[in-house]
């Protein structure tokens, strides 16, 4: 019994001996833990304040129905050469002229579908090329891309008017979306 107790004083002295140092280098932990969530915070929230905007362009050029789908028409570009990253959102909206709500559609319900064309756009499908060929530069030397929707269950009967609501994700940040809307005739 008393080398039990022997070792348990040596133990315990042993250990407040050490704890000073074990204290400081505790102490020296949390205020690099600290430091690292007060830059990492700060860094964050100046991060997500710097996007005001869209960094992209999605300029709407034609809507056109085709064997009962509707083909929704963009072109998408940037300013800076570094923004110039398609990051698809899967969700849209959309609302008829006489409608005062939003209808909330997917691409992957309903059979609704996106097809993203470059400069080759005319070898790719040359019917869709043919309707805005005379609206894009397709020789310029900007970058550009063409985003088709493909809706179903619309139809121009229905409707000569919609709005159509939608954004992309920010290349810089995928949590920030601007959405927008475009008004739209139907041909």
């Amino acid at each position: 019994m008393e080398k039990t107790i022997s070792l348990s004083r040596e133990c315990f002295w042993q250990r407040n001996v050490s704890s000073n140092s074990l204290n400081q280098e505790i102490e020296m932990i949390g205020k690099v833990i600290k430091t690292i969530l007060f830059i990492a915070f700060c860094g964050t929230s100046i991060y997500s304040q710097d996007i005001k905007e869209a960094s992209y362009n999605l300029e709407f050029l034609k809507a056109k129905e085709i064997s009962d789908e509707m083909f929704l028409m963009f072109k998408y570009s940037t300013q800076k050469p570094k923004d110039f990253k398609l990051i698809i959102s899967e969700r849209f909206f959309y609302k008829f002229s006489n409608e005062e709500e939003y209808v909330s559609g997917s691409l992957r319900k309903d059979g609704n579908s996106m097809v993203v064309f470059g400069k080759d756009m005319e070898s790719k499908d040359s019917k869709l090329y043919n309707l805005i060929k005379d609206l894009v530069d397709f020789k310029s030397e900007n970058e550009f891309l063409i985003i088709v929707f493909k809706l179903n269950n619309i139809s121009k009967k229905d409707f000569d008017k919609m709005v159509f609501k939608y954004g992309l994700w920010e290349p810089s940040n995928t949590n920030i979306r601007f959405e927008k809307e475009y008004y739209i005739s139907i041909n």
